[in-house]
């Protein structure tokens, strides 16, 4: 069951088009942890600035509603991932500082 699950973010991960996780060691073939940070951070930003630039067609009256809809749709959808990625690390680290040692 572990390895079809693991199978299935792989696939996952690949039909998104980020980078295949390797360990920390980014020279053993995939990539370091940073570079999915990296990546997950460009396509956020990437996100985003579509959604604006879709916004912008709009308002002149060069860009079609659906587009615009999806668009800003995508980049909230964006924005609570993130979000919701931040407060899970926030609240893992209050976690990790409540463990008495």
């Amino acid at each position: 069951m572990v390895a079809n699950i693991a199978d299935a973010i792989a696939k996952y991960g690949q039909a998104a088009g980020l980078p295949k996780l390797g360990g920390t060691d980014a020279s053993a073939g995939g990539a370091s942890f940073g570079d999915f940070l990296q990546q997950a951070t460009q396509n956020i930003v990437d996100t985003q600035n579509k959604a604006e630039q879709v916004s912008q067609q709009a308002a002149v009256g060069k860009a079609n509603m659906v587009d615009v809809m999806t668009s800003i749709n995508n980049a909230e959808m964006t924005l609570q991932t993130v979000m919701n990625v931040r407060d899970k690390l926030v609240q893992a680290v209050q976690d990790v500082m409540r463990t008495a040692v």
